[in-house]
């Protein structure tokens, strides 16, 4: 993760949520961010940050009731082509995001809230997903044989139903998805 990327990068600014874990690796994450200079940036929400060739889109935070939905959740757009992380929210965010802004749904690709939880991937939330061109991605972040059972096997068809080119780490190893700007594409890294 990030501590490992602090190493190997060049990184000039995090943007994160406000939540502190107790956790030996985000105290050392933490350690490594200061020593190394790196500006640290919590945003409100509905902020926007340029960079060259691309936008982001921070959404904001959810309730701070919980953990989980206090990801932030970030929409890339570079070109014709985005990107929505979603960290791990739950359905309270998803019924926020739905109702207020529909118009960030139309992405590319998905990183699946929440590992793909049963307390996420809404249906609501799902049927809002769409892409202007092909299928979108939705990708699944978790180990095979994981302590929590995920995902939810139900949450997994719900996203193959959308219908969505679904990839999991636990089988495809790091997924790597490319874009050209105009659309993307599926790099095949193993």
């Amino acid at each position: 993760g990030l501590y490992h990327l602090l190493e190997m990068v060049d990184i000039e600014r995090i943007l994160q949520s406000e939540n502190d874990y107790d956790s030996e690796l985000f105290r050392k994450t933490s350690l490594r961010t200061k020593l190394a200079g790196v500006a640290e940036h919590v945003p409100g929400t509905a902020t926007t940050v340029d960079i060259p060739c691309f936008r982001t889109h921070i959404l904001g935070r959810g309730p701070q009731t919980d953990v989980n939905n206090r990801s932030l959740v970030v929409r890339i757009d570079y070109g014709s082509t985005s990107f929505l992380f979603t960290g791990d929210i739950e359905s309270e965010v998803e019924q926020f995001i739905v109702g207020k802004m529909r118009s960030v749904l139309s992405v590319d690709v998905i990183k699946v809230p929440h590992h793909g939880s049963r307390t996420s991937s809404s249906l609501a939330f799902v049927r809002s997903i769409q892409s202007q061109k092909n299928l979108p991605f939705a990708v699944i972040s978790f180990a095979s044989n994981n302590r929590f059972g995920l995902p939810d096997e139900e949450i997994v068809d719900r996203w193959r139903e959308m219908p969505a080119r679904v990839l999991t780490t636990a089988s495809e190893g790091a997924v790597w998805l490319q874009s050209d700007g105009r659309a993307v594409h599926r790099i095949h890294w193993r």
